[in-house]
C-alpha cells in the first residue's frame, strides 16, 4: 500500500513538472462526416474554408499556441494551404510543429 501511494505522489509530481507536449499525445480534433461531405457549393462558392480555429497563450511558459482546420474546396483553394511561419529567430524560436492533411475519403 505505502509503494502504490509513493508511485501516485511521484505521477503526481512529475505531472506538475513536465512539459505539457509530453501528454500531448494525439491533439487534433476530430473530423466529422459533415466537414468531409462539405462542398464548394456549401460554402457560397469559396474556394477554402476555416472550419476551426483556436489560438491560446501561456505568457507563464512563454508559449503560443494556434490550431487551425482549413479545408480546400477547389484547385485555387490550394493556394491557402501553404503556412507560412514569420518570426524573428533573435526572441522567438519554434519549439513544435504538426501539420497533416486527410484525403476526401477520410484517411490520413
Amino acid at each position: 500500500m505505502l509503494c502504490v501511494r509513493i508511485l501516485a505522489a511521484f505521477l503526481c509530481a512529475l505531472a506538475c513538472i513536465a512539459p505539457h507536449s509530453l501528454f500531448a499525445l494525439d491533439d487534433w480534433q476530430p473530423v466529422t462526416q459533415e466537414d468531409l461531405k462539405l462542398t464548394t457549393a456549401d460554402a457560397h462558392g469559396a474556394n477554402a474554408i476555416i472550419l476551426y480555429r483556436e489560438e491560446a497563450s501561456d505568457d507563464n511558459r512563454r508559449s503560443r499556441t494556434e490550431y487551425i482546420r482549413t479545408k480546400i474546396l477547389t484547385e485555387k483553394g490550394k493556394d491557402y494551404a501553404n503556412v507560412e511561419l514569420v518570426y524573428s529567430g533573435k526572441y522567438f524560436h519554434i519549439n513544435d510543429l504538426k501539420a497533416r492533411a486527410i484525403a476526401p475519403d477520410g484517411t490520413i
